[in-house]
């Protein structure tokens, strides 16, 4: 009987692989920021609000409640720069350095998931509107 040590290798070598690649599964389930998605996907699919998760939390949905409407004209859409005025005209106190920053990545936070949209420009400014939601719900905090 021949050992044929190539095969053997061969074997070993797929073992390792896939060894490694549960052992970073592992890590990855493990991890507690997919612990938290998972938690707010299980209670989105149990008819709750859907959440985003993010660091934008409160101000996402001050921000949210500050867009118009989606049928809203076209000289009611805001560029990022009057939604910042509009909430420090609301009492609304920015913990970022930079207001415009935390204001744009609330924006792109609710574009992403679906809530909001950029229609036009004005100068170089994006014009902003709430995204017709069809089934979806408002952000939870929102009204």
């Amino acid at each position: 009987m021949a050992i044929d040590l190539k095969t053997i290798n061969e074997r070993l070598a797929k073992a390792k692989e896939e060894a490694d690649f549960w052992e970073k599964a592992r890590a990855v389930l493990d991890d507690p920021r997919l612990k938290a998605l998972s938690a707010q996907e299980a209670e989105s699919a149990n008819g709750a609000s859907p959440t985003m998760p993010g660091a934008y939390g409160s101000l996402r949905n001050m921000v949210y409640e500050a867009l118009p409407d989606v049928d809203a004209g076209i000289g009611l859409r805001v560029t990022t720069t009057q939604l910042v005025s509009k909430l420090q005209d609301g009492g609304y106190v920015f913990n970022a350095k930079d207001p415009m920053v935390a204001v744009n990545g609330a924006l792109v936070a609710l574009e992403e998931k679906g809530f909001a949209e950029w229609v036009g420009k004005r100068g170089l400014a994006k014009l902003w509107r709430k995204k017709r939601q069809g089934s979806q719900e408002a952000p939870e905090g929102a009204s």
